[in-house]
């Protein structure tokens, strides 16, 4: 599986603030739908191999990853985070307004994606 990309990680993030700082199970409908959006911008990248996915279950451990890093829980999550999870946090967990911004503009871009 390709590394996260920093796009896919702000939108990760965005569903673990929003969901109350709560590691959503792979079956809820807003993991399903994070899913989708997610492999929508893998097709249109060049970069990533033909195939190759995200699943509601990568998404699930990615909220883990985050909740590890969260300082406002007792759970220490999964833990198994990479630096790139730990910038964006670091960047975005405390700054509602910029990862808004971020989200804003990173779903407006997949409108002039071509289909």
């Amino acid at each position: 599986m390709a590394k996260w990309t920093r796009d896919e990680l702000i939108l990760t993030l965005d569903l673990y603030i929003s969901s109350g700082h709560r590691v959503v199970e792979k079956s809820r409908p807003e993991t399903i739908a994070l899913t989708a959006l997610l492999n929508s911008i893998r097709a249109a990248d060049l970069e990533v191999p033909k195939g190759e996915v995200r699943t509601p279950g990568s998404v699930k451990a990615k909220l883990a990853n985050f909740r590890a890093l969260d300082p406002t829980t007792d759970s220490t999550g999964w833990g198994n985070g990479a630096k790139l999870d730990r910038d964006v946090w670091d960047e975005f967990a405390d700054n509602p307004d910029a990862l808004a911004h971020q989200v804003s503009l990173i779903r407006s871009s997949l409108n002039r994606i071509p289909s």
